[in-house]
């Protein structure tokens, strides 16, 4: 791939100020130009000759080996980008020769190139009227730009400053924004529909299209008004979300998008939501593996999780519970599918005082009592939407119906 690593020779005092003075003159010339054709609403000469002498310059900021006089870097660009240029020197109808070539956007002496041949090397050389002669030179971009990237080459051909021709050639930074966002903040219920919008935003320097935009973690695939965005411009998208039990159960909604384009490098945004705790405080609650019955058909059916009554209202495949357990587990804190866990007789450690809309509960299948110590097994885990009424004593039963299950 093309690179820059030639020798810069050095460079005289007084070639710096001939330098000036013809890039001076470039400009005066360039003015001038624009005014003429204010005036007149036709294109400005390149060459302040009669004799065709010309200068065109192009470059291959993609890497196709396909020179053009506007051209994008890659997609998938990774600076630092070097970008060739070519010039096209013509003879008009006298011979013509190169006494400098000069490109505005970078520092002489630069005309170098790792393809043949290079600019540098027709310096002095004269070309045959009616001919003409192609050479190139690198320049390496350090990142991108806001702006287009526009090189001016002024080429000074036999004795005089008063003999030049000039062109321009553009390179431009495709660039894709994204930013996601919701107007939810926190997710409170299995079911719970959370919308996303997502303005996609084009902050290059060129068009982009075939734009699209995806998301790890929603209902559908967004959708967006448009495919392809002007200079500085932006557009909404929008899709929705179904909050799951699982989601819940880890406390928090998360979601990754990726904005895309046939130009622009690929951009990504993530949003993360949290949820409202769906384990109460020390502890969690029980419920009989026979009272929810077949886990497939568990969502809606209505229990009891705590109570004076508990062991009435709770069946169990492995017996009867005991009169003293009254439907608080108080170890471990976080329950898990197949593990075991513990409690005391007639509740010595206390229930919560209160309890969330959406709470994971223990489905057991066995109960026991042994002393001062109950124990018992986490044949499932389901999550119940709380019934009011539940207060932290036994008198003031907890209920409420499943509306999912988390294993």
């Amino acid at each position: 791939m093309l690179h820059c690593g030639s020798r810069r020779a050095k460079v005289r005092p007084q070639a710096r100020s001939r330098t000036l003075r013809l890039f001076r003159i470039f400009a005066l010339m360039v003015s001038i130009g624009l005014v003429m054709t204010a005036m007149t609403g036709s294109a400005f000469a390149t060459s302040n000759t009669a004799s065709g002498t010309d200068v065109a310059v192009d470059n291959d900021a993609n890497h196709d080996n396909a020179f053009s006089d506007t051209e994008s870097v890659p997609k998938n660009v990774a600076y630092p980008w070097v970008v060739t240029y070519r010039l096209i020197l013509s003879a008009g109808t006298f011979q013509a020769t190169v006494k400098t070539l000069t490109d505005d956007q970078t520092a002489p002496p630069l005309l170098s190139s790792s393809h043949s041949p290079s600019c540098a090397s027709l310096i002095g050389v004269t070309l045959p009227a009616h001919t003409s002669q192609q050479c190139f030179y690198d320049r390496t971009l350090s990142g991108s730009a806001t702006t287009p990237l526009v090189n001016n080459v002024l080429f000074m051909f036999n004795n005089g400053p008063e003999d030049f021709a000039f062109d321009s050639s553009t390179v431009n930074f495709p660039s894709i924004s994204l930013d996601k966002s919701s107007t939810t903040t926190v997710v409170a219920a299995p079911g719970q529909v959370v919308p996303y919008t997502y303005v996609v935003g084009n902050t290059g320097t060129v068009t982009i299209t075939n734009i699209s935009l995806s998301d790890d973690n929603v209902d559908a695939t967004p959708t967006c008004p448009q495919s392809s965005l002007a200079v500085g411009a932006s557009m909404t998208c929008t899709a929705q979300h179904t909050v799951t039990i699982a989601e819940l159960v880890a406390g928090h909604v998360d979601n990754a998008a990726t904005a895309m384009s046939a130009e622009a490098p690929n951009v990504s945004d993530t949003l993360s939501i949290p949820a409202l705790p769906v384990l109460p405080e020390g502890g969690n609650f029980v419920v009989g593996d026979l009272t929810v019955g077949p886990l497939g058909q568990a969502v809606g059916k209505s229990v009891t999780f705590w109570g004076a009554q508990w062991w009435k209202l709770n069946s169990l495949s492995g017996g009867t519970g005991p009169a003293a357990f009254k439907g608080f587990q108080d170890a471990p804190d976080h329950p898990a599918c197949g593990l075991n866990w513990t409690s005391k007789p007639g509740n010595s450690t206390p229930p919560p005082p209160t309890i969330p809309a959406y709470m994971a509960v223990i489905v057991a299948s066995a109960v026991s009592k042994s002393g001062s110590n109950i124990t018992g097994d986490t044949l499932h885990i389901v999550i119940v939407r709380t019934d009011p009424g539940y207060e932290g004593n036994p008198g003031h039963a907890g209920t409420g119906t499943i509306v999912g299950v988390a294993c």
